[in-house]
C-alpha cells in the first residue's frame, strides 16, 4: 500500500510539474501573439488604417474538440461607423489575393492572428492595405494561398 501511494505522489508531481511547463508555455506564446499584433496593427496604421488590438477568443472547431475555445489576439479594423462597411472591407478581404478570411464583431473587422502564420504578416498588411483603399494593388494569385 505504501508503494502504491509513493507512485501516487510521484505521478502527482509529474503531472503537476507538466502542467506548470505548459501554463508556461501558453502565456510565452500568448506573449509572442500579442507583440505580433501589435506590429502589424503599427504597420496598418502607419498606413493610415484605423486598428486597434484586443484579446479574442478562437473556436477551435467540431469533430474532436467542440466547443473548445482558444485565446488569442486580433488585429481590429474599423471600416466604418457601420455594419454596411464592415461588411463591405470582409467582402474586399474574401475576394482578394491572397483571400484574407475575418469575422465581424461590434461592426468592426476581427483578424484573428492565430489563424495565420507570421511568414504571411507582410501579404496580410498588403491585403488589408488593398481592401482598406490604403495601398497598391495587389498581383493576382491562384487563390491557393489564402489566410483563413
Amino acid at each position: 500500500m505504501e508503494r502504491v501511494a509513493a507512485e501516487a505522489e510521484i505521478a502527482k508531481s509529474v503531472l503537476y510539474s507538466l502542467f506548470e511547463s505548459q501554463a508556461g508555455l501558453q502565456v510565452a506564446l500568448m506573449r509572442r501573439e500579442q507583440e505580433r499584433a501589435f506590429a502589424v496593427a503599427a504597420r496598418l496604421a502607419a498606413l493610415g488604417n484605423a486598428v486597434a488590438v484586443e484579446p479574442t477568443v478562437a473556436t477551435v472547431g467540431g469533430g474532436s474538440l467542440p466547443g473548445e475555445r482558444l485565446a488569442s489576439f486580433g488585429v481590429v479594423l474599423d471600416a466604418g461607423t457601420d455594419s454596411a462597411a464592415a461588411d463591405g472591407m470582409v467582402r474586399r478581404l474574401r475576394v482578394g489575393q491572397p483571400a484574407v478570411f475575418g469575422r465581424i464583431e461590434r461592426d468592426r473587422v476581427v483578424l484573428d492572428l492565430r489563424s495565420m502564420l507570421p511568414e504571411d504578416d507582410d501579404r496580410l498588411v498588403a491585403a488589408v492595405s488593398v481592401a482598406a483603399g490604403s495601398g497598391a494593388p495587389r498581383d493576382g494569385g491562384s487563390g491557393d494561398d489564402d489566410f483563413r
